[in-house]
C-alpha cells in the first residue's frame, strides 16, 4: 500500500538544518531499503512530502517516529492518509 505523508515544520530555521542532515540520512536508509518511494520538501511552504509504501499504517508510523525531524520536535504537524494513485506511475 502507498501513503502519503505530509510535515509541517515548526517556524526554527537554525534547528530545522542542524537536524537535516541526520533526517535526510534517515530518509535515505528508508529509500535504500524500499519503504520510502520519494520525499522532499515543499517549495513555498514550510513541510514536505514523504510517499511510502508499506504493509500497513502501523509500519508508517513506526518508521516516523524514529525519524530525527520528530525525535526533535521539528515536525509541528503530520498526515498519514492512504494512496490510490489513479494515473501515472511512481516507480515500484
Amino acid at each position: 500500500m502507498l501513503y502519503a505523508v505530509q510535515y509541517r515544520y515548526i517556524d526554527d530555521a537554525e534547528k530545522l538544518g542542524e537536524i537535516r542532515p541526520a533526517h535526510r540520512r534517515y530518509n535515505a536508509s528508508l529509500h535504500e531499503q524500499g519503504l520510502i518511494v520519494a520525499a522532499g520538501p515543499y517549495a513555498e511552504t514550510p513541510g514536505a512530502l514523504l510517499l511510502y509504501s508499506a504493509p500497513d499504517r502501523t509500519a508508517v508510523e513506526a518508521a516516523l517516529d524514529q525519524d530525527p525531524f520528530w525525535l526533535h520536535g521539528c515536525v509541528a504537524e503530520r498526515t498519514i492518509n492512504e494512496w490510490t494513485p489513479a494515473i501515472g506511475g511512481v516507480g515500484i
